[in-house]
């Protein structure tokens, strides 16, 4: 087995690679698909391209 990180550590990781690579802002823009609320009141979004759909993005 290779190396092995704990979840915050990937978590570490992926942050500092995204902030390095992205220095500006940016908006994104997609289509809502879903939401769900989970029992502790956290909301989850699934956000898509309208092409995944079949249309044209």
């Amino acid at each position: 087995m290779g190396n092995v990180l704990t979840l915050y550590q990937l978590n570490s990781l992926v942050r500092e690679l995204l902030e390095g690579s992205f220095t500006d802002s940016y908006w994104v823009t997609a289509e809502l698909s879903e939401v769900r609320e989970s029992v502790k009141g956290h909301c989850f979004l699934e956000l898509m391209e309208q092409g995944e759909r079949g249309g044209a993005p």
